[in-house]
């Protein structure tokens, strides 16, 4: 993806706001996708600014400070978090990201923000199209041709030779060429995350007026309740798909599972290996 397609992504409200934060963490941040759905808030000091994957949660453990405009965006997601463990979570509040068929809602999602490049879209001989794992791809790329080092790649990305991000200079030189800019600031790219007075536009943390709590709780709720803005035209099988145990014991996932409507099945199919 080019920077101006982020952009383009982050500022699509057609897409639920869990989503964009978790794909502007993942292209902003180079961390895989499984991991960053493992994250808890207790990995990141939002205070100093730094993440830390540990032993326990990653066969590559590392540490890093993330990048300013990652942190305040965070602060404020943390604000109105379904989930006060983890960092990323659906719609449901209770299952976890990426989820299932995590490639294919990557793709539907670009879509619906308006994204429509061939390339993104098109497997060929050649080139697969875009997976949710590309996101580390994408920020490998754009930040060689902003002028970031190997050394500080490698810290976020947990890739352990140099050759493997050499792969990657041809298209960092022909983004360097194109003149291409660095991602827009998270906590700016998404309209919900621009902050008035410090608290989160439109988005309803505790304190804020009922009609924004209001808002917020409408984003989360299960089809059978009043529909986000979002979600009014055509919604997304994959946005309305039942929770994932995750991490839940089986008790607790049931007693978090939304009323399904009568007739309705569960999601079907499975991830794809690496994506």
């Amino acid at each position: 993806m080019y920077p101006d397609e982020d952009q383009v992504l982050m500022g699509s409200t057609s897409v639920p706001l869990c989503f964009r934060i978790y794909y502007g963490f993942l292209i902003r941040e180079g961390m895989r996708a499984d991991e960053a759905g493992q994250l808890e808030w207790s990995d990141i000091d939002l205070e100093r600014g730094a993440v830390v994957l540990d032993e326990n949660k990653t066969d590559d453990p590392r540490a890093w400070a993330l990048s300013p405009d990652v942190v305040r965006a965070l602060r404020k997601w943390r604000e109105v978090c379904p989930d006060k463990l983890r960092v990323f979570v659906g719609k449901w509040g209770s299952n976890s990201l990426p989820g299932q068929n995590g490639a294919a809602r990557f793709r539907d999602h670009l879509r619906r923000a308006g994204i429509t490049r061939p390339e993104l879209f098109e497997t060929t001989d050649s080139r697969l199209n875009i997976r949710l794992h590309d996101t580390r791809a994408t920020f490998i790329t754009i930040k060689l041709a902003n002028g970031r080092m190997e050394t500080w790649i490698s810290d976020r990305t947990g890739h352990r030779s140099s050759g493997q991000i050499h792969h990657y200079k041809r298209a960092a030189r022909k983004v360097a060429e194109l003149g291409l800019s660095d991602f827009a600031p998270l906590d700016e790219a998404i309209p919900e995350l621009r902050s008035e007075a410090g608290s989160v536009k439109a988005s309803g943390p505790v304190g804020a007026a009922p009609e924004a709590r209001a808002a917020n709780e409408a984003a989360f709720a299960p089809p059978a309740q009043a529909p986000a803005a979002c979600d009014v035209a055509g919604p997304l099988e994959a946005d309305v798909e039942a929770p994932e145990s995750g991490r839940l014991d089986q008790a607790a996932s049931r007693q978090l599972e939304p009323p399904r409507a009568p007739g309705s099945h569960g999601p079907g199919g499975g991830a794809r290996g690496h994506e």
